[in-house]
């Protein structure tokens, strides 16, 4: 479902632990669990992009053939 922002909702499951400490840092930092988890999220899936990069490899969401 995309919302008026473009954005997705979705559910993720997590392990217990994983959720507490996921919210003991978004408290920390100011901000909630979901941004702190769309953050990682777009900061890890930028990192591989980037390792692609250098790799001289596949960019973007292409398939291999």
């Amino acid at each position: 479902m995309t919302t008026t922002r473009g954005r997705v909702t979705t559910g993720i499951r997590i392990p217990s632990a994983l959720n507490r400490e996921l919210a003991e840092v978004a408290d920390y930092l100011g901000i909630t669990k979901n941004a702190l988890i769309s953050q990682a999220c777009r900061e890890y899936v930028d990192m591989q992009q980037e390792k692609r990069r250098q790799k001289g490899g596949r960019q973007g969401s292409e398939k291999q053939r």
